[in-house]
């Protein structure tokens, strides 16, 4: 009877516990301190960056919508020139992870993509996608609906930032992540590619 009533009291935890596994998120709020103006950037970077900052500094704090396609970067030269990018804007970063967004149903990945953009709509943040290639290292030429899908997911993502009035920062590996008619939309921030220590 012992048994039975501990095993009774067991089952549910045991149940709950395999069944509500955390969901990860793909969504991270950044507090900038000024520390991170000190952060390993390369010189060419911060050059490209603050010529960009003395010239439009005022349409950004007026709301004028800038987009930057950061190339050649891997993953700590992006987040580091992110943030010491957002230390110089004196702003926070909302960072969004493509890889952990980008959902296997149909119509979720937008779903998340307008749940990101309503989020960040009326805040001073700049909006970070981090993991960039892994949504737009699906790009294939459409031969079945999984590669159909995979385009569109893309073309919704491209749509919503050339809309957005705020700042966008989109690292990439590679500098042929996006199509050459794509970069167009983009103020592209060149690097070489050095892994930073």
């Amino acid at each position: 009877m012992k048994n039975k009533l501990s095993l009774l009291l067991i089952m549910p935890l045991l149940f709950f516990g395999c069944t509500s596994g955390k969901k990860i998120s793909y969504e991270q709020f950044i507090k900038v301190s000024p520390t991170d103006s000190l952060l390993a950037v390369p010189v060419s970077v911060k050059n490209q960056l603050y010529n960009f900052i003395s010239q439009q500094n005022q349409t950004i704090n007026h709301g004028g919508g800038c987009h930057f396609l950061l190339t050649n970067v891997d993953k700590k030269l992006s987040d580091n020139t992110s943030r010491w990018f957002a230390a110089q804007m004196q702003k926070d970063i909302y960072r969004i992870d493509l890889s952990a967004l980008v959902s296997k149903y149909i119509g979720e990945t937008e779903k998340n993509l307008d749940k990101v953009f309503s989020t960040v709509e009326n805040k001073n943040w700049i909006l970070f996608f981090d993991e960039a290639d892994a949504l737009f290292g699906k790009r294939t030429e459409v031969e079945d609906a999984h590669g159909k899908y995979a385009n569109e997911e893309i073309a919704y993502l491209l749509h919503r930032i050339e809309k957005f009035k705020g700042i966008v920062l989109l690292p990439c590996i590679s500098d042929s992540c996006l199509l050459r008619e794509e970069q167009k939309k983009f103020i592209q921030i060149a690097a070489l590619l050095t892994t930073l220590k």
